[in-house]
């Protein structure tokens, strides 16, 4: 029986608070009623699209924290073209002594028109603006003396060459695919 009581009593309780709150309830419903419509706090669509770029940006999963089969495939080609690059560097810098002067000259000239051609067919080819085609000339001496650049670095960094005059038929050798590399690399990411 003594623990028939206790339950009553609770059920009281409950009942007092359940009654209590409704009260407040009532009260606050009043209240917000009576309050004049430049009171209450209105939201724009712009602090709703804040918010809603806010929660995704909490809601996003990292990068970093998953590893999935397009990771592993860009691993690949990432490596893949290392070792590729690595056996045209050393192959570019042994066919090279062995060219002539003028087939030097015609990979330089071939590897500008290459590089003109992968610029104009993967990056600006679908723009509409003709203004664009002031700046293809200028981006693509840029890619194409970086490219250069960067392969007498390597070759200077490898200590591949002799003279000038064989620093001069290597890099030739090797101006094909650093310029291919580099405007891929500059064209990578873009967005029409």
């Amino acid at each position: 029986m003594k623990k028939r009581g206790s339950k009553d009593k609770i059920e009281s309780k409950l009942n007092r608070l359940l009654k209590l709150e409704s009260e407040e309830l009532k009260e606050l419903k009043q209240k917000f009623e009576e309050e004049p419509e430049s009171s209450k706090k209105k939201i724009s669509i712009e602090e709703l699209e804040k918010l809603g770029e806010q929660a995704k940006k909490e809601n996003q999963v990292h990068p970093l924290k998953y590893v999935t089969e397009r990771d592993i495939g860009k691993g690949l080609i990432g490596a893949f073209a290392a070792v590729v690059s690595h056996f045209v560097f050393l192959e570019g810098v042994h066919v090279g002594e062995s060219l002539s002067d003028a087939w030097i000259i015609l990979l330089y000239l071939t590897s500008l028109l290459l590089g003109a051609i992968m610029l104009y067919v993967v990056g600006f080819r679908t723009r509409e603006d003709k203004i664009i085609f002031y700046f293809i000339p200028i981006r693509l001496f840029v890619i194409y003396f970086v490219a250069l650049g960067a392969t007498v670095l390597v070759l200077v960094l490898y200590q591949q060459f002799l003279d000038l005059h064989t620093l001069f038929k290597q890099v030739g050798a090797l101006s094909i695919p650093a310029m291919l590399g580099a405007s891929i690399a500059d064209l990578l990411g873009k967005e029409e």
